[in-house]
């Protein structure tokens, strides 16, 4: 399986479950555009609708293209030398290799690995997190079934001595450990020393009584958006493997490419995303536990700031801009209610959940120096481009640069927020707010 971050594009013989004849078929898979699928046929009705096509690749793989297939919307017609053709073109939502799959079949047991979630785990700096690949490095119930982090490794057996596969300036030393391995494996006659080359982290998810592909992929959305807000970088998946029917049944877990389009910035931040180890927040330094299990039940009332970090480009245009400013002030404003806060309700929130690297610029920007200013500024320039025909002030006087750094301000401080409501300490959320801001 190539990662799905790659394009693909597979060649084959396709067939509507329960209908003759097979008909010829391209499946284009891209990051950018999703699954596109291609067809052609002598034969195929149009007045046939389908939301499931089968079909055997020319590698001999089976496959299984999901969604809705109205071949009568997007066909064309053609009769030419007696032959009557149909050809069409396809949007999917999901494409699935190694396997037909029904659509009434459940999947019981997902397992997928995510951008930047290695160093999230702390591989890299943190051997001493790799204690065996028989349990899970992470394990927790949920109302749905079960989510755990599992471990994959590349290992290497050490044959022949020691001495011959390491080396140390203290030869003493090294001759000390090669005569201790030595007495081991004469000790222990079914016995093997391995080279961790490397270890992957991926994530499982169980569902008691199955899930529908859509509820999975709202599963997988939710873990997503959590890394990627921790992270502050688009978090998307990388291999995604299923096995449908009951998980107490073995078989070969089949392939899926889920239908994405994220643009080429959105692609180039997430490539060129920063080691995760590196920051204040990752699987090391927090409760990954109680985040997540409080997450799972309030993270989709924070879908505004997570798809705003999910969807980043790294560009704005002055629109953009305008968006952005009113959505978050209005959202900073809501904080406040919560607060019980009705007469300072942007400067209180900023107070309590932003960092002062974060109220330092504000108050630069806005030059809000005077006690309690900085709130009214943020709510003047909310209402200067919310309502038609406002008087100008700040939309005169403030440059492009100053209303990204304002946004960002004010999106850190609905994240500050959104942390604490997670359980992370304000000490983690200040060092996190310092650290991305300062890559803004």
């Amino acid at each position: 399986m190539s990662d799905l971050l790659t394009e693909a594009t597979f060649f084959g013989e396709f067939v509507i479950p329960e209908r003759e004849p097979p008909f010829i078929g391209k499946i284009e898979y891209s990051p950018t555009k999703g699954i596109l699928f291609s067809y052609s046929s002598s034969e195929i009705g149009n007045d046939i609708s389908s939301k499931v096509i089968h079909g055997v690749l020319d590698s001999g793989e089976k496959c299984t293209l999901i969604g809705n297939f109205h071949f009568y919307k997007l066909s064309s017609f053609r009769m030419k030398n007696g032959y009557a053709t149909s050809a069409g073109r396809f949007c999917h939502f999901t494409l699935i290799m190694g396997g037909f799959f029904n659509e009434d079949d459940l999947v019981y047991n997902t397992i997928f690995n995510l951008t930047s979630f290695q160093t999230f785990m702390c591989n890299n700096s943190d051997i001493d997190m790799i204690d065996g690949f028989e349990k899970p490095a992470f394990n927790m119930t949920t109302d749905f079934g079960e989510i755990s982090i599992v471990k994959t490794g590349s290992l290497t057996t050490i044959l022949g001595e020691l001495s011959t596969k390491l080396f140390c300036d203290n030869l003493d030393a090294l001759g000390e450990l090669n005569s201790a391995s030595k007495n081991i494996l004469s000790k222990y006659n079914i016995c093997r020393f391995e080279k961790i080359n490397s270890v992957d982290y991926f994530v499982r998810l169980r569902f008691n009584g199955g899930a529908s592909i859509m509820n999975m992929y709202r599963y997988m959305g939710q873990i997503s958006d959590l890394l990627a807000l921790l992270g502050y970088n688009p978090v998307y998946p990388i291999i995604i493997k299923i096995q449908k029917n009951n998980v107490d049944t073995y078989e070969s877990p089949l392939e899926l490419y889920p239908s994405y389009s994220i643009s080429e910035r959105t692609l180039d931040q997430i490539r060129n995303y920063e080691d995760f180890s590196l920051f204040p927040i990752n699987f090391k330094n927090i409760n990954f536990e109680l985040i997540l299990s409080k997450w799972m039940n309030i993270g989709e009332k924070f879908s505004t700031i997570t798809s705003s970090i999910q969807f980043e480009t790294g560009f704005r245009d002055i629109h953009e801009l305008h968006g952005e400013i009113v959505l978050y002030a209005t959202q900073v404003e809501s904080i406040s209610h919560k607060l019980k806060e009705k007469k300072l309700k942007y400067q209180v929130p900023i107070e309590k959940y932003a960092s002062w690297h974060i109220r330092d610029e504000l108050i630069r920007i806005f030059k809000a120096y005077e006690k309690d200013s900085l709130g009214k500024a943020i709510g003047d320039l909310r209402n200067e481009i919310a309502h038609v025909g406002k008087p100008r002030h700040y939309l005169d006087i403030l440059t492009a640069k100053d209303m990204m750094r304002i946004s960002t301000c004010l999106q850190m401080t609905i994240i500050g927020y959104i942390l604490s409501e997670l359980g992370v300490s304000e000490e983690d959320i200040f060092a996190y707010q310092k650290v991305h801001f300062r890559t803004i």
